[in-house]
């Protein structure tokens, strides 16, 4: 997918923080799970042929699905047992190279961000030209639900958080259902969406942030300005970032602005630890 910009999400992000991928909308509305058999060849063209040809060779055409990424491990391994017409990788293969271990190159798999990508861009090289957001109906209603919180009361931050929830619930279509089939479990997914004020945490209210702003690039300062400890213990939550410190909560000053300052001692102005 050169040269749209890919964002690894983390396997928390994935398993965790969107464990409910069949009433809550957003990860499939998201991330790309379903990539299909394409080439950047247009029609008509002898490139274009050569490719359609040795598709057809191995019974494949262009459309056809090349590979699909599964909810989770055991839809996975369900899926390849009725022997598919094409591969499916559960979770337990993701950000790996076993799909090919003899190779000098990963072969990384994973779910990819689609926000940013913007499929009408003139040709396949050129950049996603789609802008980054810079406020959201749905941060408005999380920081108030913060707020309410904060404040003693749960259970207004428990109406302004369903409002967004009620929201991921609806999908304007689900594959294999009719249209009052599909009204139907629009309604059982809104009601499983459904929190109580007891259920309201700070951890609930950031993991909602997660995944309703995953991506945007507020991550950092979202964990980093509710203090050490919820730095500490959030990061940590990625089994990759185990070695986080408190001091990492300051990013260090980079060293091109330290030695700009008109004083022999620079260090002072570093953040510590670093």
């Amino acid at each position: 997918q050169r040269p749209l910009r890919k964002l690894t999400p983390t396997p928390w992000l994935l398993n965790v923080a969107f464990a409910d991928k069949v009433n809550d909308s957003r990860y499939h509305g998201s991330f790309r799970t379903l990539w299909t058999i394409e080439t950047a060849s247009r029609p008509g063209t002898p490139e274009y042929e050569a490719f359609e040809n040795a598709m057809a060779a191995v019974g494949r055409q262009i459309g056809d699905t090349a590979f699909y990424l599964a909810d989770t491990q055991a839809q996975a391994n369900a899926l390849n047992a009725e022997d598919p017409y094409y591969p499916v990788y559960g979770p337990d293969v993701w950000y790996t190279n076993q799909l090919y271990p003899t190779s000098t190159n990963a072969i990384l798999l994973y779910p990819k961000l689609t926000k940013f990508d913007d499929v009408e861009r003139a040709g396949t090289n050129d950049a996603s030209g789609r802008p980054m957001p810079i406020f959201k109906f749905a941060d408005t209603y999380l920081m108030a639900a913060e707020a309410a919180f904060q404040t003693g009361n749960a259970t207004e931050a428990a109406d302004l958080i369903n409002v967004i929830r009620q929201r991921a619930a609806y999908r304007p279509e689900r594959p294999g259902m009719d249209a009052a089939e599909n009204a139907q479990a629009n309604a059982a997914a809104a009601t499983a969406m459904l929190i109580a004020p007891g259920d309201v945490t700070l951890d609930f209210i950031l993991d909602e942030r997660a995944r309703e702003l995953c991506g945007e690039s507020l991550r950092w300062t979202d964990l980093a300005m509710r203090g050490e400890d919820v730095f500490v213990n959030r990061v940590k939550l990625n089994p990759d970032a185990q070695a986080v410190q408190a001091f990492h909560r300051r990013r260090p000053i980079p060293q091109q602005q330290l030695d700009a300052i008109d004083d022999p001692d620079k260090t002072k102005y570093q953040n510590p630890g670093y």
